[in-house]
């Protein structure tokens, strides 16, 4: 009895040393301190009688003798020797296969050793003992997990909480799941439930607060943030996450402030830095210098000390061979990018270039399943660690590689740091450089960046096409209507930008234009939640504009979204940061946009795509003339129909997919680098 009792209070201290090097198993480890307890009890509780092995001592007790196995095994796994630890719980299980514990304990060992297969077999005998044990569901929806099987991962970890629903290792787990199957308001009910229960758990506040961010409900993700970090201030994560729901409220001063203290907590958090690069360029307070300088300081913190192990490109030097292309983004999905991706993917010349696609993104829509066919080759990359990702595109042999993202949320720039093809370009996502040295050209075209004008900003060549991009509208896109000025007595204004895009400087020159058309009400969009909504109105407060003079409206589907056109007479483009995907949105639906140019490539978006939908008029190049041309063009309501109702036919070359508008274009482009490539 002594020795048992030293072994138990040593498995004690391997197990409270496991406790942090296992958490999410926790409740594994009780159920050992249970049946240790439970040594010397007479009333352990078994689902059958067992008949001892051959070979065992008379009178022996088959409890004890489990239980010290489970207990040696446990002492082993404490060490980190877990073949020596399965092989105690192997013996445990043959001298009583009818109780649950080495069952479990032999499944957790077989796990932690990557062995699924048979681990879902031991565990699967486990629930059949006893359906209802909590660790056994729990491993086994860790097991289903890894192997991809999301549905099966679900359904066990419902099943553990419904059984017990403090098991507090399963929210958050659970909630990705959710998150990955399309499952949100479940993922969000199941998080409000874990807040309840487990109100100081700082991680089921951090990913409700993504949940809330995701749909647009910045008031309530800041407010779960900010729980988080009351909890865990250093917390750099959910620090840089509150960055980004502050600048999507349009506080994008704090949100610069909070990506710069994630980033001082945790200096390879790199989502907090490339977040805050983005940010800056939304506020006019910084310059170009300024913002590139930040660009550069970011390849020196993460390229640099990789330029070491940049590889030696075996690819073939023939600058006639059919080129692989090898596109890289997180937004093959219903985002911004793929309006503008899809049109070239339907056009490529597949006899000339043959086309990869690595995603990085864990949820695949609809959108996801229509461009992963217009691809030769398709890699989710999301679960990929950087080194890997740059493995695989060596081994496809990449000639040119082209990143869609900048620095903008899910990018694989370390990636592209890594120099993984011989050719590298960075396109649409991001209108600015990306500080990378590895990174080669910049695609854009002379209105965004007249030559000579942000070369000095750039670390890559910039490589102009007579247009950079074009778009494709959405295919439920509802049809233009009348002027709705022509039947009311209201004229109305409208900006549905992102409210990052919203700065005092543009609501001055917005209350200047309301201020001359008495008339007008100024629609603005994506305001979710009453303190997005209060910023707006106490920002318009400040130009004597009473808040009846807005129509605030909160984020909403893309159908919706478009609809709400048919109730805009007149689009009012934001600055320094224009409006891009939106712009083209507002004319696909007939409504013009009044658009001013600055001195970099994202405030020139604006009068950029102005000019390719044949509207130059609607283009201004000073403060006053902006406002008095959107003071003129609401002056003449007929004219302004005429324009209405013309505007997709005139602005069709932007929204047509004719290979020569920018596919043939950039294809000649990738084919140029490449031969500057081949002939050095």
């Amino acid at each position: 009895m002594i020795a048992y009792l030293i072994a138990f209070a040593e498995s004690i201290t391997i197990l409270e040393e496991l406790r942090s090097r296992f958490a999410a198993l926790r409740f594994f480890l009780e159920l050992m301190f249970k049946s240790f307890k439970n040594l010397f009890s007479s009333t352990e509780k078994k689902a059958a009688v067992a008949v001892p092995p051959a070979g065992a001592a008379v009178g022996q007790d088959i409890g004890a003798a489990r239980t010290a196995h489970l207990v040696r095994g446990t002492s082993f796994l404490g060490k980190g020797d877990v073949r020596n630890a399965e092989m105690c719980y192997r013996q445990a299980l043959a001298i009583d296969p009818a109780h649950v514990s080495p069952y479990i304990a032999l499944g957790y060992v077989l796990r932690e050793q990557r062995k699924f297969d048979e681990a879902n077999e031991i565990l699967t005998q486990a629930i059949e003992l006893d359906p209802k044990n909590v660790d056994g569901l729990y491993m086994l929806g860790t097991i289903a997990k890894e192997n991809g099987d999301k549905s099966g991962a679900i359904d066990n970890f419902k099943k553990a909480l419904a059984v017990k629903p403090d098991f507090e290792p399963i929210y958050c787990d659970l909630c990705l799941l959710m998150f990955e199957q399309g499952q949100h308001d479940a993922a969000k009910d199941l998080l409000r439930k874990g807040t309840a229960i487990f109100p100081q758990n700082p991680d089921i506040h951090h990913y409700l607060g993504n949940l809330y961010s995701m749909e647009g409900n910045q008031d309530a993700a800041i407010a779960s943030y900010k729980k988080t970090l009351a909890i865990k201030p250093e917390f750099a994560e959910a620090l840089s996450n509150l960055g980004n729901a502050l600048q999507a409220g349009g506080q994008v001063e704090d949100a610069v402030a909070s990506y710069r203290a994630a980033h001082a907590l945790r200096p390879d958090y790199v989502p907090a830095f490339t977040s805050m690069l983005l940010a800056m360029q939304y506020h006019a307070a910084y310059t170009q210098t300024e913002v590139f300088a930040e660009h550069r300081r970011f390849a020196q913190l993460y390229e640099s000390p990789l330029k070491s192990r940049w590889p030696r490109h075996r690819n073939t030097r023939d600058p006639n061979k059919r080129l692989k292309i090898g596109y890289v983004s997180g937004d093959f999905r219903n985002h911004s990018v793929a309006f503008f991706i899809e049109p070239v993917l339907n056009t490529h010349d597949k006899s000339q270039f043959e086309i990869f696609a690595y995603y990085n993104y864990v949820i695949h829509d609809d959108v996801t399943k229509r461009l992963s066919l217009k691809m030769d080759h398709w890699l989710s990359c999301a679960g990929m660690s950087d080194d890997q990702l740059a493995e695989r595109i060596a081994a496809d042999g990449i000639d040119i590689l082209v990143d869609l993202s900048g620095h903008t949320g899910y990018n694989r720039l370390l990636t592209f740091a890594r120099k993984p093809a011989p050719v590298q370009m960075t396109w649409i996502g991001y209108q600015a450089t990306t500080g990378l040295t590895a990174m080669d050209y910049r695609i854009t075209d002379a209105s965004m960046d007249p030559p000579g004008t942000t070369e000095q900003f750039h670390t890559e060549t910039l490589l102009r096409i007579p247009a950079s991009a074009q778009f494709q509208p959405s295919v439920d896109c509802p049809p233009v209507n009348p002027l709705p000025a022509l039947t009311s007595k209201q004229f109305t204004l409208g900006c549905l930008n992102n409210l990052a895009k919203i700065n005092q400087e543009t609501v001055h020159l917005w209350g200047r234009i309301l201020n001359a058309l008495p008339h007008a009400k100024l629609m603005l969009g994506n305001a979710t939640g009453p303190q997005a909504k209060q910023r707006l109105v106490d920002m318009f407060a400040q130009e004597n504009i009473a808040a009846d003079r807005l129509i605030i409206q909160p984020k909403m589907s893309l159908a919706n979204y478009l609809k709400l056109h048919h109730q805009i007479d007149l689009a009012l483009d934001t600055f320094p940061y224009n409006g891009g995907t939106t712009t083209l949105h507002s004319l696909s639906m007939g409504v013009p946009v009044i658009a001013l140019s600055g001195d970099t490539p994202v405030s020139r978006a604006g009068v950029s795509i102005l000019a390719g939908a044949g509207l130059p008029e609607f283009r201004t190049y000073s403060e006053d003339e902006y406002v008095a041309r959107a003071i003129e063009v609401a002056q003449d309501l007929p004219k302004l129909n005429e324009i209405r109702q013309s505007l997709r036919e005139r602005a069709a070359p932007l929204f047509t997919s004719a290979p020569e508008q920018v596919t043939r274009p950039l294809e000649d482009a990738y084919r140029t680098a490449w031969r500057k490539w081949c002939s050095n």
